[in-house]
């Protein structure tokens, strides 16, 4: 993943921490940086053993209530993958294809070359107008993919494991919000409908997620209909 730094240092990719948030973005770029020299590999991915001594090693600015808050909410989001091998303790790593879905990569910045150094700030210049429409081919990508599985050989399959995809995603909305802090102003029965239909009518978990963590920085309180209401941004 070329754009994050390859050094020892924490740098923080701004684009980066206002999707996910700030100390989910300095942990991410941590583990990205000690993956880079890893042997450890398990089903043809990189992961990186670490206990938590050692993370409170490598972000003494961090708690260990925290990090540990920060790891919980980037498993929710698919970003970081926590495993325990027989042999290897606690590993890590990073989901690199959701990571650039977060970031809204199109085709063509995910080939161009990027340099290794961490040199990457005239890299991160994108305008709010390239965002919207990079959001919007993906969404439309997603929406014909979806359209695709249902004319398949077995619709009625098809038509369950879709529903069963929203399920999933509807429950990490709520329990990222609880994950985060936020506490929702309805019954919990009524914010998941709100989810699932948002998610069934072709919202993006990973925006969803990302409106909550925005909401839960300006109030505890939060309303589905408000978040969710209207566009599903």
């Amino acid at each position: 993943m070329r754009k994050l730094a390859n050094c020892e240092s924490v740098p923080v990719y701004k684009r980066l921490a206002v999707k996910i948030g700030l100390y989910e973005a300095i942990f991410i770029q941590q583990l990205h940086y000690r993956l880079q020299f890893s042997k450890t590999v398990m089903a043809g991915d990189k992961w990186y053993q670490c206990k938590m001594d050692n993370w409170l090693l490598q972000l003494p600015f961090l708690s260990k209530s925290t990090i540990e808050r920060t790891i919980r909410s980037l498993c929710i989001m698919q970003l970081v993958e926590r495993r325990t091998f027989n042999g290897k303790g606690t590993c890590y790593r990073i989901c690199y294809e959701v990571l650039q879905k977060v970031l809204v990569v199109d085709s063509a910045s995910t080939r161009s070359a990027l340099p290794s150094d961490g040199n990457y700030a005239s890299n991160c210049c994108t305008t709010a107008h390239q965002v919207e429409g990079e959001s919007t081919s993906y969404r439309r990508r997603k929406i014909a993919k979806n359209a695709d599985i249902s004319t398949a050989a077995e619709p009625l399959r098809s038509k369950e494991r879709i529903k069963e995809k929203i399920i999933k995603e509807s429950n990490d909305v709520l329990l990222y919000a609880k994950a985060i802090g936020g506490q929702w102003g309805e019954d919990e029965g009524r914010v998941f409908q709100t989810v699932y239909d948002a998610l069934n009518d072709g919202a993006d978990v990973v925006n969803m997620l990302t409106q909550v963590r925005q909401a839960c920085q300006q109030q505890l309180t939060l309303y589905p209909d408000e978040l969710f209401g209207n566009g599903y941004a």
